[in-house]
């Protein structure tokens, strides 16, 4: 009987052509993101599930009229090194490759924050989290 309950569910795997997923810390399509502001803001979401990257920015810098995103911290979108919140600002979470270092935020300017998921199919993530958030300490 075991053998048989196995080979269904191997079976009822392949059918599906479901993923293996991480483990119980998964997050689900989207998540409930929240800023603490302290020295260094602190990013937390719910439920507080693996998200695989993020990125922080400040909102649009106009140069010469034209309006870009000015990236102060992010890293790179991974199924390898999951994140867990909660996620201290500039602090470099262990094993996670960073490829925005953070800089000094500046007071007073918005800023938002977005934590991500990896899927198999192009651009190869998803944002399922996000929120905008004034620096003032």
């Amino acid at each position: 009987m075991k053998n048989l309950i196995l080979v269904l569910a191997v079976v009822s795997f392949f059918i599906c052509g479901c993923e293996t997923p991480r483990g119980p810390g998964d997050c689900p399509s989207r998540v409930s993101l929240t800023v603490q502001i302290k020295e260094q803001p602190i990013f937390s979401w719910d439920p507080p599930c693996d998200v695989d990257g993020f990125i922080v920015y400040r909102h649009a810098v106009s140069v010469s009229g034209t309006n870009y995103l000015d990236v102060v911290w992010a890293s790179d979108i991974t199924q390898d090194n999951p994140i867990s919140p909660p996620l201290v600002y500039g602090v470099n979470p262990a094993g996670v490759d960073i490829t925005v270092p953070a800089v000094q935020l500046i007071e007073g300017d918005k800023y938002k924050v977005k934590v991500l998921r990896y899927i198999n199919e192009m651009p190869g993530y998803d944002f399922i989290g996000e929120t905008d958030f004034i620096y003032a300490p």
